[in-house]
């Protein structure tokens, strides 16, 4: 569209303002995933009201307007679509006003962005004297998560007799529920419902315990976080 169009395109939407009597327009908006996921316009003239003698806002319709913003607002203002698994979205509002001059609008976004936060804590997980002598003489990690059992790599080659497969087939159970229930303490947010949980936060770690014969693991988890723009 060239430039002399727009220019008219946006004289008759001024126009139609003046004539509607119209103070300002609200654009409520959410968008993620790649795209604008909802958006509406609506607009209000600011009147008397007939009970308190106050100004109010009195909700009035233009097509001629939604078909305007609904094309110029992009040009005016950036919304931020496109997610990463990281940043998820944003929604909010876009207050729009006649300028100073009358020939044009002004656009005042105010939104808030939704964030996935992954965090790590370490729990300290009390087992009895059999899986603590197991554990030390036979396994290298145990780590799990919302994907699947607990899993115990061994860091020598053994026969698992059928009193270790229970003791495994409890204590990763044990293990499994422990960090899926456990509350973090120190993070703000919605808690999602992926998780994962290791006794080694780095490849090469070896398993650790505490004088009370505590297993330590990490716990890592997302949670849902909310940033004013």
């Amino acid at each position: 569209m060239n430039k002399a169009v727009i220019n008219e395109t946006i004289t008759e939407a001024v126009s139609e303002w003046k004539k509607l009597g119209i103070d300002n327009a609200n654009m409520e908006f959410s968008c993620g995933g790649d795209s604008m996921s909802d958006y509406s316009f609506t607009f209000y003239t600011k009147n008397k009201s007939a009970v308190t003698g106050r100004p109010e806002n009195i909700e009035v319709e233009s097509e001629l307007l939604i078909s305007f913003f609904d094309l110029q607002i992009f040009d005016d203002v950036e919304f931020y679509v496109n997610s990463d698994g990281h940043y998820i979205g944003e929604s909010g509002n876009v207050v729009i006003t006649l300028n100073d001059d009358e020939d044009g609008f002004v656009y005042d976004k105010q939104s808030q962005s939704e964030w996935s936060e992954s965090y790590e804590e370490t729990i300290n997980i009390k087992l009895s004297k059999e899986e603590v002598e197991f554990v030390k003489n036979k396994i290298l990690n145990i780590n799990g998560g919302t994907d699947g059992d607990a899993t115990f790599n061994y860091k020598i080659d053994c026969v698992i007799t059928d009193e270790e497969e229970e003791l495994i087939e409890v204590l990763g159970k044990r293990l499994e529920n422990e960090c899926e229930t456990y509350e973090f303490q120190d993070v703000e947010g919605e808690e999602e419902d992926w998780f994962t949980w290791s006794t080694n936060q780095e490849v090469d770690d070896v398993i650790q315990f505490t004088e009370e014969d505590e297993l330590v693991v990490m716990v890592r988890r997302n949670f849902i976080q909310y940033k004013q723009d």
